[in-house]
């Protein structure tokens, strides 16, 4: 019988439950808390009517990972 090559080694099952925590744990620090998205909210409305102040009409638009739900509390805010 011929060696198929080096074998994977085999992981811990613990360690693998240890980094699947500290992988979701990782990952709920970056959603947006709902302070966050009250704070976004907030500066979006005034940017708006400062715009308007300016410039009749004036609206104000998310694009990127805000309009598309996948940004983290750590993303900047792309607006036009």
């Amino acid at each position: 019988r011929q060696d198929a090559g080096p074998r994977s080694p085999q992981a811990d099952p613990a360690a693998l439950v240890r980094l699947s925590q500290e992988l979701e744990e990782f990952a709920s620090g970056l959603l947006p808390t709902e302070a966050h998205v009250t704070q976004m909210g907030n500066f979006l409305h005034a940017l708006e009517e400062q715009l308007q102040n300016a410039i009749d009409g004036a609206k104000v638009l998310t694009f990127g990972s805000v309009a598309n739900g996948l940004w983290t509390a750590h993303s900047d805010v792309d607006v036009c």
